[in-house]
C-alpha cells in the first residue's frame, strides 16, 4: 500500500471512523485496476481528496466516506443501488450528488450538475477538494481543451459555489467557513499558476 493510503487508513482507524474505513476499503477495491492520466493508481485521487478535507479539520464520517467513493458511480464501477447496500443511503446519496451524469454522447450539462449540489454544503466541500487535486498536475497531463474546460468550470461554477457555501456555512451546527476560505484561496492560487504555465506555452485561457 502506498504511503499516503497507509497513512490515511491509519488515521481513520485511529479516529475510530468505521464508515470511512469501510468506504476506504470499498473504493480501493473498486479502483484497483484503474490508473490516472499521470500513471498513478487511480485510488490515489480519492485518498488525496479525503486527505484535503481532513487537513481542514473535517471529520464528518459521511463526508469522508463520500469523498473516498466520489468517483465509483461516475466510473461505472458500481450502481447507486449497490452502493446503498454496501454503505448506507446517506453516503450513497451524497456520492450521487457529486457524480456527473452523462448523456449518450458522453456530455454533462454543467448547469444542472453544479447547481444540483448548491443546497448541500457537504457536496460542495467534496467537489472543491476534488478540483484541487485534479488541478495539481493538469498542465502536464491534460489537453489544452480539457485545461480550458476545467479552468472555466472552476471560475464559473466551483468558486461561486464555494463562496455561497462560505456564506451559508453551517451544516448540523458545524462551521465550515474557514475550510471554504482556505480551499477557495488554494483554488485561486492554482488557477494563477495554470494561467502562467499556459501563457508560457502560448495559450490564452480566456
Amino acid at each position: 500500500m502506498e504511503s499516503a493510503e497507509a497513512y490515511l487508513l491509519g488515521y481513520l482507524n485511529g479516529k475510530g471512523l468505521p464508515l470511512a474505513i469501510s468506504a476506504f476499503k470499498l473504493a480501493n477495491s473498486l479502483h484497483a485496476k484503474q490508473s490516472r492520466k499521470n500513471g498513478e493508481p487511480y485510488f490515489s485521487h480519492p485518498v488525496a481528496v479525503c486527505s484535503i478535507l481532513i487537513n481542514q479539520k473535517i471529520f464528518d464520517e459521511i463526508i469522508l466516506a463520500a469523498a473516498l467513493l466520489h468517483d465509483v458511480i461516475e466510473e461505472k464501477l458500481i450502481t447507486f443501488d449497490e452502493l446503498v447496500k454496501l454503505t448506507n443511503l446517506e453516503i450513497a446519496t451524497l456520492t450521487m450528488k457529486v457524480t456527473k451524469i452523462k448523456d449518450d454522447q458522453g456530455n454533462c450539462d454543467p448547469n444542472k450538475y453544479f447547481l444540483g449540489m448548491k443546497d448541500d454544503i457537504r457536496a460542495i466541500l467534496i467537489k472543491v477538494a476534488d478540483r484541487m487535486d485534479n488541478l495539481k498536475n493538469i498542465v502536464q497531463v491534460f489537453t489544452k481543451e480539457k485545461i480550458k474546460e476545467y479552468y472555466h468550470e472552476t471560475i464559473n461554477y466551483i468558486l461561486p459555489l464555494a463562496e455561497l457555501a462560505r456564506k451559508n456555512h453551517d451544516f448540523d451546527f458545524v462551521d465550515y467557513s474557514e475550510a471554504f476560505n482556505f480551499l477557495s484561496y488554494c483554488l485561486n492560487t492554482q488557477l494563477v499558476i495554470i494561467e502562467s504555465a499556459m501563457f508560457l506555452k502560448g495559450t490564452n485561457l480566456e
